[in-house]
């Protein structure tokens, strides 16, 4: 991950957080952003609370992962069910005690139940959650779906947001416009959320030659594309 644009939000986030979590809806981008973070922060460590698909998760041969929790070294384990034990508990609180922690929750309600399992262990932590946006990501093309997984997150697990990451992509079809207008609804959605923009993600392979991204009002990282796809193997 490289930073393209920084803002004071972005840098201060960055430095005063211990906890990163990253929430919303599956196929948004949250595994790679993790992982794109966790090259970024040199004492980080990556937990994955992704139980959705077992094959999209940092678990999975998919992704090319650095350190993360649950370790690859015994992927049945933690591989399709939410089995949360001491064990894995110990882990999390051993990561938390000494580095940075990104938490990648998964989009439906059981990586919401562990993190509620998982909570206590960061009460005395400084921790941030942020919505990944994705509007090209199907059945989450409009504000009102993620409205929705907003008051459902709250309301029923009590996780509150503290900002948006504007990540909308369209794997290897994305262009610049898609990017533009990506940003300008997440923007649309903070305003109205009252919710900060974190950042604007850009796959760094799309990247133009001159300084475009400076018209993005908020920070903005140009991201590695972590995930590999079957036909790419």
């Amino acid at each position: 991950m490289k930073i393209l644009k920084s803002s004071r939000f972005f840098a201060d986030t960055l430095k005063t957080t211990d906890v990163l979590v990253l929430a919303g809806p599956g196929g948004v981008g949250k595994t790679e952003l993790a992982l794109n973070l966790s090259t970024f922060l040199t004492n980080s460590t990556v937990v994955d609370l992704d139980f959705c698909k077992g094959d999209f998760t940092l678990r999975s041969d998919r992704f090319q992962a650095p350190i993360c929790i649950p370790q690859k070294k015994n992927p049945m384990r933690y591989a399709d069910t939410p089995i949360i034990d001491q064990e894995l508990l110990a882990l999390i609180g051993r990561a938390c005690a000494q580095s940075q922690v990104i938490i990648d929750l998964g989009g439906d309600q059981r990586g919401l139940r562990i993190f509620q399992v998982v909570r206590p262990l960061l009460a005395k932590k400084n921790w941030h959650v942020s919505l990944v946006v994705n509007f090209r990501r199907p059945f989450f093309r409009e504000e009102e779906n993620y409205r929705a997984f907003i008051g459902k997150a709250e309301e029923a697990f009590n996780l509150q947001l503290h900002s948006l990451i504007a990540n909308t992509h369209l794997l290897e079809l994305t262009d610049w416009m898609t990017l533009q207008e990506g940003w300008q609804r997440t923007r649309n959605l903070s305003d109205s959320l009252s919710l900060p923009l974190f950042f604007t993600a850009i796959w760094e392979a799309i990247l133009p030659s001159e300084s475009r991204w400076e018209c993005f009002e908020d920070a903005v990282v140009a991201i590695k594309r972590f995930l590999c796809l079957p036909w790419e193997e």
